[in-house]
């Protein structure tokens, strides 16, 4: 379950990071890397 919580904390990080404004587009762009 270990990889399964890292993956929603991503996905947390990024969706929080996105609805900003202005959002962060390299930080986005990083944290869909790691999501891959």
């Amino acid at each position: 379950m270990t990889a399964l919580n890292q993956i929603v904390t991503l996905y947390q990080s990024l969706k929080q990071e996105w609805t900003k404004t202005p959002c962060n587009l390299k930080k986005c762009g990083e944290l869909l890397g790691q999501l891959k």
